[in-house]
């Protein structure tokens, strides 16, 4: 289960500097804005990742005409000097804070994508997004594990107060090593967000249950124990609208950055682009016709 870690870990502050990124506020980070983006895809990481494991590439590699939006979670990268966030509600209302001028700003349709942990901080913030009465996602792309309250992915219960040394081994234990907790050096990095986003699991014992009307389609992979079709086939109850799964012939827990996964995003947003496209021009039809 070395799924957590599979990534680059969180970039050095002196590289940080250096990232020609763009932002739309402290949780909201983009490699580059496009004002006349077809649509925008809200991107939360899994659990120990920042914004940067979306930034790096994706938006050379999908649909050009999606603007891509990276969502960076406290205690870590650019934000590794913010206060950990220990409660999911809080977190989603602080995430939705910073969404809210920017769905409401053009009426740009957008859609959500997130990959396991992550996964559960965007169903929070799609429900907080209804709670407020803002623009709900036309789409909810998810990746990566089953719906909430309905699985547990560690091995064991991971105690995320121990020290450095004996909390590095037990994650070396579970998740398989990896070059961000075998290095020492790399450890004031690495553990902090971990520890955060385990006790943000753990704490997340109350989920919102009801139903939301906006599609969803999951991807899973067939050698993941977490992500096989029995888990992810757990979402279809969690809208009332179109479900869909996709299961890839993969191994690896940690495949939102594998080739077969992107070429399957791929295909998906694309006719997300051409559904948008034509629901726009109907749009500006009957404004032409009622003028």
């Amino acid at each position: 289960m070395s799924w957590l870690f599979k990534s680059k870990p969180n970039p050095s502050p002196e590289k940080i500097a250096n990232q020609k990124w763009e932002n739309y506020g402290r949780c909201l980070i983009t490699e580059q804005k496009r004002p006349n983006a077809v649509m925008r895809l809200f991107c939360f990481p899994y659990a120990g990742a920042s914004a940067s494991v979306f930034l790096n590439g994706w938006s050379k590699t999908l649909p050009p005409q999606i603007e891509y939006i990276s969502i960076q979670l406290p205690a870590r990268s650019t934000r590794i000097d913010d206060p950990v966030s220990t409660d999911m509600r809080t977190l989603a209302k602080e995430i939705v804070k910073e969404m809210a001028p920017l769905v409401a700003q053009d009426g740009t349709p957008f859609a959500i994508y997130a990959h396991s942990l992550g996964t559960l901080v965007a169903w929070e913030v799609a429900h907080e997004l209804k709670r407020m009465k803002l623009a709900m996602p036309k789409y909810l792309l998810f990746s990566g594990r089953g719906a909430p309250a309905t699985q547990q992915p560690f091995n064991d219960r991971i105690d995320f107060k121990l020290p450095d040394k004996e909390f590095a081994q037990v994650c070396i234990s579970q998740f398989g090593p990896s070059p961000g907790l075998v290095d020492k050096q790399m450890w004031p990095l690495t553990l902090p967000p971990l520890r955060n986003d385990i006790e943000l699991f753990y704490s997340y014992t109350k989920p919102r249950m009801r139903a939301l009307r906006v599609p969803i389609c999951v991807w899973g992979a067939d050698g993941d124990p977490i992500s096989v079709s029995s888990q992810i086939e757990t979402w279809e109850t969690f809208t009332t609208q179109a479900f869909t799964t996709r299961s890839l012939p993969l191994a690896s827990h940690q495949f939102s950055s594998h080739p077969t996964f992107l070429k399957s995003l791929t295909e998906y947003l694309t006719a997300l682009i051409v559904q948008c496209r034509k629901e726009r021009l109907e749009r500006d039809a009957d404004l032409e016709f009622t003028t």
